[in-house]
């Protein structure tokens, strides 16, 4: 029984500093180091009547300890474009790029210890990690890693003319809160050097709309087979950079009446939080100050009577290609928001469409009602493979929680 639990004590040391250098260049030197101890580790032995793997575990104390060194230079570089006698009177690009260079060990070698062999009837030898089954995880990564990176950072912004403006008659906009461009260089890789090209973004359009992208570029080809080969894909002639294998939007929304900041928002306490993740509403940075950064990030705990009434919509959409098969497009529509239909009732919801599949996407009712000292909440699925209910009364006291009544049926009751 003992063998079956993991055990461990983890233990890191961030180490970093900024220096500048000729005062336009930021110098960021960093190493990390991470210490594991455990009470067993993993064995695999192959058995040769049965042809397959044993994996044993040993009862005795091993430490796994790995470390590495980075250092980044970053630089900002400005580009002001102005205008007369326009709407928009000025243009403001900032770019941050930066380099970098990253050093990893190859802590598969036999020196450290942390992995071993096997061989199988034919004489193929395999490595695995002694670690593979621990607490905080297989241990590092097999492989040296000379790593050069590199980044540019993008931020758009303007002034224009603002007639409510009385002394300088402009405002200012942005255009591209943020557009990334990043990516890696193995020098110590045998092959496939270079990784793939990450490109994120985000910008907010007409005040209210977020939109959020992301895109992925691969530099190496595929053969007829739709396997990756070791041949870039650049050709200067047309800028290819790479084959675009995936890159999705995200668009969303709010709606909402006006807050009334006289009174707190209330603890709805132990609310089951079964959201699944991405279809939570993203924290509001014009948030009350006085209410918990838990309360914004985990929405659906807390039934705040301050808002009568809010909406939030989000599109998504996802494109995948990352062989030659060509892959359909998914994309949703998903709302969430809650309502105050009286001062002690709540109720908070979600929901969606999911344009593709043509059916609805996972739906939930929470019920909430204020019974001063104590309160009532009710999650509500009601279809789909989490078809759920559950009912709960309890006190609001932390120190009360265990005093509660509840009534639930889950989704395996309905099997």
């Amino acid at each position: 029984m003992f063998k079956a639990i993991k055990n461990g004590l983890h233990q890191n040391i961030p180490i970093s500093e900024s220096i500048n250098i000729f005062k336009y260049f930021i110098l960021t030197p960093s190493a990390n180091f991470n210490s594991n101890s455990y009470y067993q580790t993993t064995r695999e032995n192959y058995i040769l009547k049965s042809k397959h793997d044993s994996v044993e575990t040993d009862s005795h104390s091993a430490m796994e300890n790995d470390f590495s060194f980075s250092a980044n230079l970053s630089t900002k570089l400005y580009g002001n474009y102005q205008f007369r006698k326009a709407y928009v009177k000025q243009i403001r690009h900032l770019v941050t790029p930066t380099i970098g260079f990253t050093y990893i060990p190859d802590f598969s070698k036999a020196y450290w210890g942390y992995y071993g062999n096997v061989k199988d009837s034919n004489g193929v030898n395999h490595t695995y990690s002694k670690f593979q089954n621990s607490l905080y995880g297989p241990g590092p990564a097999p492989g040296l890693a000379n790593l050069i990176t590199w980044s540019i950072n993008n931020t758009l912004e303007a002034k224009v003319y603002d007639a409510k403006d009385t002394v300088h008659h402009e405002r200012k906009i942005s255009i591209i809160d943020m557009f990334t461009i990043s990516s890696s260089y193995n020098a110590a890789a045998d092959s496939f050097r270079m990784n793939v090209i990450s490109m994120t973004g985000r910008t907010k359009l007409f005040k209210h709309l977020d939109v959020n992208y992301n895109g992925t570029l691969d530099p190496y080809k595929l053969n007829a087979e739709g396997n990756r080969i070791n041949e870039l894909e650049f050709d200067n002639k047309y800028l290819d950079f790479g084959r675009l294998t995936n890159y999705s939007v995200a668009l969303s929304s709010s709606l909402g009446s006006k807050a009334n900041s006289t009174s707190p928002a209330t603890n709805s306490g132990n609310i089951p939080n079964q959201i699944p993740q991405g279809q939570i509403p993203p924290a509001n940075p014009k948030a009350n100050p006085n209410t918990s950064a838990l309360q914004n990030t985990n929405p659906f705990d807390y039934a705040n009577f301050n808002i009568p009434w809010k909406l939030t919509f989000n599109y998504n959409f996802v494109f995948s290609k990352p062989g030659l098969a060509a892959v359909k497009p998914t994309q949703s529509i998903t709302f969430n928001g809650d309502v105050g239909v009286t001062k002690k009732w709540k109720i908070t919801y979600t929901s969606g469409f999911d344009l593709t599949a043509k059916q609805l996407t996972f739906t939930q009712f929470n019920i909430y009602r204020d019974l001063h000292c104590w309160e009532m909440k009710i999650t509500w699925v009601p279809f789909g493979p989490r078809e759920s209910y559950m009912l709960t009364i309890n006190v609001k006291s932390a120190v009360l929680q265990d005093l509660k009544l509840s009534r639930k049926r889950d989704w395996y009751d309905y099997q």
